[in-house]
């Protein structure tokens, strides 16, 4: 197993092609993508056919998606999947606060992805790739002090051991055989 930190002071803000937020991208591989965006107004998402979304709230005023022909209230720390290419939009709670959210695509032809969420302790690496993004609090992996939105990006299986008082989304990808 090898592991990579991916620090959130590190990383550069993107702006959406429409222009309704900015992302930062955390980790990127073959067929997938994690990234931490700002949803700082109402609007539409770009859509992605063929990918499949899984986005988290992290902090920030809760959004309420409609996709395809559902709405759903997103709620802090809960994963919710979907069509990357079904139209989806979102409307905010009026708030100069943007809404901060943990997003994973994956090209469904390449591979699978979830995100999960769980307090520090040991991780079981249980994918092809998997990176654990401190969501609130601070940790420890192996000496290396880890704050908010910080990140352990792994390849392989095994364990890391995380220390501290934290809230860990354990972002797990595996690529299709």
């Amino acid at each position: 197993m090898s592991r990579r930190i991916v620090r959130w002071h590190s990383l550069q803000p993107e702006p959406w092609r429409n222009g309704g937020g900015q992302t930062r991208q955390v980790a990127v591989g073959a067929g997938w993508r994690v990234s931490i965006a700002d949803i700082a107004s109402d609007g539409p998402f770009s859509a992605f056919e063929g990918v499949d979304r899984v986005i988290m709230l992290i902090d920030g005023p809760a959004p309420q998606l409609h996709v395809g022909d559902r709405d759903v209230q997103l709620e802090r720390f809960v994963p919710f999947a979907f069509d990357g290419g079904a139209p989806t939009a979102a409307r905010r709670e009026s708030s100069a606060t943007p809404s901060r959210d943990l997003n994973l695509m994956t090209e469904r032809a390449t591979c699978t992805g979830e995100i999960s969420v769980q307090p520090s302790g040991v991780l079981e690496l249980r994918g092809d790739v998997t990176i654990a993004v401190v969501a609130d609090g601070a940790a420890v992996v192996d000496g290396d002090e880890l704050g908010p939105l910080d990140s352990v990006v792994c390849d392989g299986g095994g364990s890391i051991a995380v220390t501290g008082d934290a809230t860990i989304a354990v972002c797990t990808v595996r690529y299709c055989r």
